[in-house]
This record gives C-alpha cells, structure tokens and sequence, in this order.
C-alpha cells in the first residue's frame, strides 16, 4: 500500500495572515527555520510566502552589493532623498499580501507520496500545503519527502 501525504506530512504549521508586517513574518521564519509560510485569512489560505518570494521581490527595490556597503548608499531609483536604511526600514514594515504568491499549490492528505514529489518537481516548489477541502491540516516539504522515503 502507497504512503500518503497524511503519514509524512507536518501537523503542526506556521502561518501568517495577510495583514502580518514583512518584519514579523521573516523574524517566525528565521526563528522557526522555515523557508516558506502559509498565509491564511479566516481558517481559509490565500497565499504563501517563501524566501524565494522575498528575495525576488525585494531584490526589485534594493541592489545586492548594496547589502555589503555601509548602508548610506542610495538604490538605483530610491524615493527621493531616502537612504538604503530608510527603503529597508519601510520595506520591512509592508504586509505580507504585498510578497506573497496568491495562488498556491496544494495537496490533499489522501494523494500518494509519488504524487507529491511529482507535484514539488514539476513546480520547482520547496513545500506544499495540505488541504482538506478549504482547511490547512499540514504542509509537506522536501525534508518530509525524505523522511517519508526513509521510514517507507
């Protein structure tokens, strides 16, 4: 008999709403050692927000070599007058909504394993969330693919 994705996945999941400062969000990521959250509204998901999501999206508004400079320096087409720390501060302060990617990839707790993996293959995805019907029951990354190839 297949193994699903209820026997592998994470039970227990982070999630951020929509409204959660940029700031808070990364601050449960690095805390937690996540690379990627679900973001729900009322019990419901509405989007995810991965480090890939940040550092694309924050890379449109701040040059990399700007991070290893002493902070002073001005971006490419900064607001008028405003420093890399000012642009940093108020990026941090942004909503989660304005990051995330809205539409997301799921599963349900009854797909088989393979189907899974075929899932985080194809859309080049480090985790999926689990639903059963409209509601989050876990999420599965490629760490539990593999615990799940180890204990199968």
């Amino acid at each position: 008999m297949a193994m699903t994705a209820s026997e592998i996945m994470t039970r227990e999941v982070r999630t951020v709403r929509p409204s959660t400062p940029l700031k808070d969000c990364m601050a449960a990521m690095v805390q937690g050692h996540f690379s990627g959250l679900p973001v729900t509204d009322g019990g419901r998901v509405v989007g995810i927000i991965t480090e890939g999501d940040l550092i694309r999206r924050l890379r449109r508004h701040v040059p990399w070599m700007m991070f290893f400079m002493d902070g002073t320096a001005i971006p490419a087409n900064p607001p008028s007058g405003e420093s890399l720390h000012d642009l940093l501060a108020e990026l941090r302060e942004r909503p989660v909504r304005d990051l995330m990617t809205p539409h997301v990839v799921y599963v349900s707790p009854e797909q088989e394993i393979e189907d899974v993996a075929k899932v985080l293959i194809d859309r080049h995805i480090k985790r999926v969330p689990v639903l059963d019907g409209n509601h989050l029951v876990g999420i599965i990354s490629r760490g539990d693919l593999v615990r799940g190839m180890l204990q199968g």
